[in-house]
């Protein structure tokens, strides 16, 4: 359902950012590429899979964002394949935590979370997803022992700590 509703999106950008990368390309983004590595990677993003790892060091060059959207459609795969009855609380437990230490080996390395848009993020980000989609599955999980606990907020509350939390501002690292 999540692929038929995304790919109408996927197909847009794709086309729209090889038509950019054709007539304008981005000096590091898609001149490494030629025209042929162009249509090539674009051909497997249509498919949402990423450039094979000789086109490139980015993944989804003609629709940047796809990486993401990737990543989230494999871990909701796996899951529905794989570990949704496997899956025990221990092991769920086991696997956030492995993800988390991978999400913070990664944050080292690339000093802070912006990564994923290359192909040499691929285990970086396997531990970014597999932390937060497992993170979520728990919480789903385990609702009931601690949802009734929690206080109702008024909408309007919310929006306003939303509002606080991106108003906060950004430091660089040292």
């Amino acid at each position: 359902a999540r692929v038929i509703r995304l790919w109408p999106l996927m197909l847009l950008g794709v086309t729209l950012g090889l038509v950019q990368a054709l007539v304008s390309p981005v000096a590091g983004r898609d001149l490494p590429l030629g025209p042929a590595g162009r249509l090539a990677c674009a051909g497997f993003n249509l498919f949402l899979l990423p450039c094979p790892p000789g086109l490139g060091p980015l993944m989804f060059p003609p629709n940047p964002p796809e990486w993401s959207l990737f990543y989230e459609l494999t871990a909701n795969l796996l899951f529905a394949l794989a570990f949704a009855p496997l899956l025990k609380p221990r092991a769920l437990i086991a696997v956030i935590g492995a993800g988390g230490l991978v999400l913070a080996l990664g944050i080292v390395h690339y000093r802070g979370l912006r990564f994923g848009l290359s192909v040499d993020a691929v285990p970086y980000y396997l531990g970014r997803v597999a932390f937060s989609f497992f993170a979520g599955v728990l919480l789903q999980r385990t609702k009931g022992l601690w949802a009734a606990r929690l206080p109702v907020l008024p909408p309007s509350m919310v929006y306003l700590l939303l509002l606080g939390l991106l108003a906060i501002p950004k430091t660089p690292l040292p």
